[in-house]
Protein backbone atom coordinates (compact mmCIF):
# COMPACT_ATOMS: atom_id res chain seq x y z
CA UNK A 1 0.00 0.00 0.00
CA UNK A 2 2.70 2.56 0.84
CA UNK A 3 4.67 1.48 -2.15
CA UNK A 4 1.89 2.54 -4.49
CA UNK A 5 1.70 5.44 -2.28
CA UNK A 6 4.87 6.71 -2.51
CA UNK A 7 4.93 6.41 -5.88
CA UNK A 8 1.72 8.44 -6.47
CA UNK A 9 3.34 11.67 -4.48
CA UNK A 10 6.20 11.40 -6.93
CA UNK A 11 4.36 10.96 -10.01
CA UNK A 12 2.38 14.83 -8.71
CA UNK A 13 5.76 15.72 -7.53
CA UNK A 14 4.44 15.88 -3.59
CA UNK A 15 6.26 15.81 -0.49
CA UNK A 16 6.19 12.35 0.73
CA UNK A 17 5.96 11.67 3.86
CA UNK A 18 6.57 7.67 5.19
CA UNK A 19 4.31 6.56 7.66
CA UNK A 20 7.37 4.56 9.48
CA UNK A 21 8.18 8.02 10.31
CA UNK A 22 5.66 8.03 12.86
CA UNK A 23 7.57 6.66 15.40
CA UNK A 24 10.04 9.18 15.30
CA UNK A 25 7.53 12.24 15.93
CA UNK A 26 8.86 14.38 18.56
CA UNK A 27 11.57 13.14 18.58
CA UNK A 28 13.84 14.09 15.79
CA UNK A 29 16.11 16.78 14.74
CA UNK A 30 15.34 17.93 11.04
CA UNK A 31 18.25 19.26 9.08
CA UNK A 32 16.86 21.19 5.48
CA UNK A 33 19.31 23.56 3.14
CA UNK A 34 18.90 25.68 0.03
CA UNK A 35 15.21 26.01 0.22
CA UNK A 36 13.22 28.08 -2.56
CA UNK A 37 9.74 29.55 -1.21
CA UNK A 38 7.75 26.68 -3.00
CA UNK A 39 9.36 24.21 -0.93
CA UNK A 40 7.55 25.87 2.20
CA UNK A 41 4.13 24.54 1.73
CA UNK A 42 5.93 20.88 2.25
CA UNK A 43 8.30 21.97 4.91
CA UNK A 44 5.59 23.21 6.92
CA UNK A 45 3.67 19.96 6.47
CA UNK A 46 6.62 17.95 7.58
CA UNK A 47 7.17 20.21 10.53
CA UNK A 48 3.88 20.14 11.68
CA UNK A 49 4.20 16.28 11.18
CA UNK A 50 7.12 15.65 12.90
CA UNK A 51 6.79 18.51 15.42
CA UNK A 52 10.81 18.45 15.68
CA UNK A 53 13.01 19.13 18.69
CA UNK A 54 15.18 21.13 16.64
CA UNK A 55 15.64 22.51 13.15
CA UNK A 56 18.98 23.25 11.49
CA UNK A 57 18.72 25.40 8.07
CA UNK A 58 21.95 25.51 6.54
CA UNK A 59 21.76 28.22 4.42
CA UNK A 60 20.44 29.96 1.08
CA UNK A 61 16.65 30.28 3.14
CA UNK A 62 14.97 32.23 -0.24
CA UNK A 63 16.69 30.08 -2.64
CA UNK A 64 15.33 31.70 -5.71
CA UNK A 65 16.05 34.76 -4.66
CA UNK A 66 20.17 34.93 -5.79
CA UNK A 67 20.87 38.10 -3.88
CA UNK A 68 24.52 38.06 -3.95
CA UNK A 69 23.76 38.21 -8.05
CA UNK A 70 20.70 40.32 -7.64
CA UNK A 71 20.85 42.80 -4.07
CA UNK A 72 17.83 44.82 -5.98
CA UNK A 73 15.51 42.14 -4.70
CA UNK A 74 16.19 42.54 -1.04
CA UNK A 75 12.33 43.50 -0.24
CA UNK A 76 11.12 40.56 -1.65
CA UNK A 77 13.87 38.32 -0.14
CA UNK A 78 12.58 39.81 3.38
CA UNK A 79 9.22 39.37 2.61
CA UNK A 80 9.31 35.73 1.68
CA UNK A 81 11.75 35.26 4.26
CA UNK A 82 8.91 36.09 6.86
CA UNK A 83 6.93 32.73 5.63
CA UNK A 84 9.67 30.66 6.57
CA UNK A 85 10.25 32.00 9.95
CA UNK A 86 6.56 31.57 10.85
CA UNK A 87 6.89 28.27 9.59
CA UNK A 88 10.67 27.37 11.90
CA UNK A 89 10.31 29.30 14.57
CA UNK A 90 6.42 28.09 15.29
CA UNK A 91 6.82 26.78 18.66
CA UNK A 92 9.17 28.62 21.07
CA UNK A 93 10.34 25.65 22.70
CA UNK A 94 11.53 24.08 19.59
CA UNK A 95 15.31 25.10 19.27
CA UNK A 96 15.64 26.56 15.57
CA UNK A 97 19.45 27.43 13.67
CA UNK A 98 19.68 29.17 11.01
CA UNK A 99 23.28 29.36 8.65
CA UNK A 100 23.28 31.98 6.62
CA UNK A 101 24.39 31.54 3.00
CA UNK A 102 25.83 33.55 -0.08
CA UNK A 103 22.27 34.34 -0.81
CA UNK A 104 21.19 35.48 2.59
CA UNK A 105 21.91 38.83 3.97
CA UNK A 106 22.64 38.62 7.99
CA UNK A 107 21.01 41.40 9.08
CA UNK A 108 17.82 40.77 7.56
CA UNK A 109 17.86 36.95 8.76
CA UNK A 110 18.36 38.69 12.09
CA UNK A 111 15.50 41.27 12.24
CA UNK A 112 13.07 38.47 10.54
CA UNK A 113 13.87 35.21 13.23
CA UNK A 114 13.28 36.14 16.40
CA UNK A 115 13.96 33.41 18.54
CA UNK A 116 16.14 30.96 16.62
CA UNK A 117 19.98 30.84 16.57
CA UNK A 118 21.97 33.04 13.69
CA UNK A 119 25.42 31.54 12.57
CA UNK A 120 27.04 33.40 10.18
CA UNK A 121 28.38 30.82 7.58
CA UNK A 122 29.94 28.09 10.22
CA UNK A 123 30.10 27.01 13.65
CA UNK A 124 29.71 24.12 16.30
CA UNK A 125 27.06 23.98 19.23
CA UNK A 126 25.35 21.26 20.76
CA UNK A 127 21.86 20.15 19.91
CA UNK A 128 19.89 17.75 21.67
CA UNK A 129 22.87 15.87 22.90
CA UNK A 130 24.43 16.36 19.56
CA UNK A 131 27.70 17.85 18.74
CA UNK A 132 27.23 19.50 15.32
CA UNK A 133 29.36 21.15 12.78
CA UNK A 134 27.35 23.58 10.73
CA UNK A 135 28.21 25.38 7.56
CA UNK A 136 26.05 26.52 4.37
CA UNK A 137 29.23 24.56 2.02
CA UNK A 138 31.36 21.81 2.91
CA UNK A 139 34.71 23.55 2.58
CA UNK A 140 33.26 25.68 5.50
CA UNK A 141 32.83 22.99 8.30
CA UNK A 142 34.87 23.76 10.97
CA UNK A 143 37.52 20.62 12.00
CA UNK A 144 36.71 19.85 15.22
CA UNK A 145 35.11 16.66 16.26
CA UNK A 146 31.30 16.35 16.11
CA UNK A 147 28.85 13.55 16.02
CA UNK A 148 27.82 15.37 12.70
CA UNK A 149 28.70 17.49 9.84
CA UNK A 150 25.55 19.11 8.02
CA UNK A 151 26.01 21.79 5.04
CA UNK A 152 24.15 22.11 1.75
CA UNK A 153 24.90 24.88 -1.08
CA UNK A 154 25.76 22.38 -4.17
CA UNK A 155 26.38 18.36 -4.89
CA UNK A 156 29.26 17.69 -3.38
CA UNK A 157 29.16 14.71 -0.67
CA UNK A 158 32.33 13.52 1.05
CA UNK A 159 32.41 9.82 2.12
CA UNK A 160 31.66 9.65 5.56
CA UNK A 161 34.11 7.37 7.88
CA UNK A 162 34.13 5.94 11.36
CA UNK A 163 35.44 9.14 12.71
CA UNK A 164 32.69 11.60 10.73
CA UNK A 165 29.50 11.54 9.07
CA UNK A 166 28.67 14.33 6.79
CA UNK A 167 25.04 15.59 5.38
CA UNK A 168 24.24 17.58 2.31
CA UNK A 169 20.89 19.48 3.22
CA UNK A 170 20.77 20.14 -0.45
CA UNK A 171 20.35 17.21 -1.61
CA UNK A 172 18.12 15.36 0.83
CA UNK A 173 16.03 16.47 3.80
CA UNK A 174 17.56 14.78 6.64
CA UNK A 175 15.45 13.23 10.08
CA UNK A 176 17.91 12.77 13.09
CA UNK A 177 16.97 11.11 15.95
CA UNK A 178 19.40 12.44 18.84
CA UNK A 179 18.58 9.54 21.59
CA UNK A 180 19.54 6.43 18.99
CA UNK A 181 21.28 7.92 16.43
CA UNK A 182 19.86 6.93 13.69
CA UNK A 183 18.98 8.93 10.21
CA UNK A 184 15.94 9.00 7.64
CA UNK A 185 16.53 10.86 4.90
CA UNK A 186 13.89 11.84 2.29
CA UNK A 187 14.12 12.86 -1.11
CA UNK A 188 13.09 16.72 -2.05
CA UNK A 189 10.34 16.83 -5.01
CA UNK A 190 11.85 17.55 -8.24
CA UNK A 191 10.24 20.96 -8.59
CA UNK A 192 12.54 22.11 -5.79
CA UNK A 193 15.66 21.50 -7.57
CA UNK A 194 14.03 23.61 -10.58
CA UNK A 195 13.38 26.11 -8.20
CA UNK A 196 16.92 26.27 -7.09
CA UNK A 197 17.33 27.88 -10.51
CA UNK A 198 19.43 24.43 -11.57
CA UNK A 199 21.81 25.11 -8.81
CA UNK A 200 23.28 21.61 -9.20
CA UNK A 201 24.31 22.15 -12.69
CA UNK A 202 25.44 25.97 -11.84
CA UNK A 203 27.10 25.75 -8.53
CA UNK A 204 25.31 29.05 -7.40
Amino acid sequence: MESWKKMIYKMFDLLYIPESLEKIKGRVVLHVSDTPSSFYSCLNKLVTFLDPLAIIHTGDLVDEIKLGLLPNRLALYSKKLRLLARILEGEEKRKVCIVTGNHDNKDVVEQVFHTSQIVNWSGSFDVCGLKLNVSHDFQGLPSMEGDLNLFGHNEFVPQSDSNKTYLNGLMSIHCIVPDNGDIYTLPYPRFVDQNRLLKRKCGL
